[in-house]
């Protein structure tokens, strides 16, 4: 770079290969290794893939994202919303959700091929199909809904992506403990379309859905 801060025709040419949105980041992407290596590996997915295999390139992707900070996602083509960075392309969906104070991250991957998403929080996988984005009850609960009971009497598998089924159960996971804190399956007169769960008053509020728990009194409440 030139004593005035322009670029030669040199630094140009290789600022190309960038593009507009490395360009846009770049100076994130001078301070973070880590979003250099996530912009990178996300558009030569099939470059990496080829020499590491499928779940080599994954497990790579996952340590890293596990770590992400916001910067980190957004200078690697993540569109970020609030507290959740997301991306969709023909061969993958992924999301990062943070926690509220952004010690914690919930990463869920889907494949082409896969039924549904799988979630590793803080790298620890939820080894369940899950229909991301969870909901963060706290810094340290994560809620995450998951495949729901074949036998509860309003249960559909049929409407397009029911391979979670129209009801669906509830996870709750300890992020800081790194453990499953519960799973809850609704019975047979609790219609769970979509369950969250929030902390109130020391305690955690299960509902069916995001409406419920603005409209009406909590389904289940554990004590925490």
């Amino acid at each position: 770079m030139s004593a005035g801060g322009e670029l030669s025709e040199a630094e140009r040419q290789a600022w190309l290969g960038w593009g507009a949105l490395g360009w846009e980041h770049r100076h994130w992407l001078r301070r973070s290794v880590r979003a250099i290596h996530l912009f990178d590996w996300l558009r030569e997915a099939d470059r990496y893939t080829a020499m590491l295999g499928t779940d080599g390139y994954r497990a790579q992707m996952l340590e890293w994202l596990a770590a992400a900070r916001p910067e980190d996602c957004a200078a690697a083509g993540l569109q970020i919303d609030g507290a959740l960075a997301t991306l969709v392309c023909d061969t993958v969906e992924l999301s990062v959700h943070f926690s509220p104070r952004q010690t914690h991250r919930a990463v869920a991957w889907r494949e082409a091929a896969w039924s549904a998403a799988q979630v590793w929080v803080d790298g620890a996988p939820l080894d369940v199909d899950a229909d991301p984005p969870g909901y963060w009850a706290d810094e340290d609960l994560y809620a995450l809904a998951v495949a729901g009971p074949a036998d509860h009497p309003g249960q559909d598998f049929s409407s397009f992506g029911g391979a979670l089924g129209r009801v669906r159960s509830l996870l709750v996971w300890h992020a800081r403990e790194r453990r499953r804190s519960a799973l809850l399956v609704p019975a047979a007169h609790e219609d769970w379309t979509q369950p969250i769960a929030v902390v109130r008053a020391g305690a955690l509020h299960v509902h069916a859905d995001a409406r419920s728990a603005a409209t009406r009194a909590a389904d289940r409440v554990l004590p925490l």
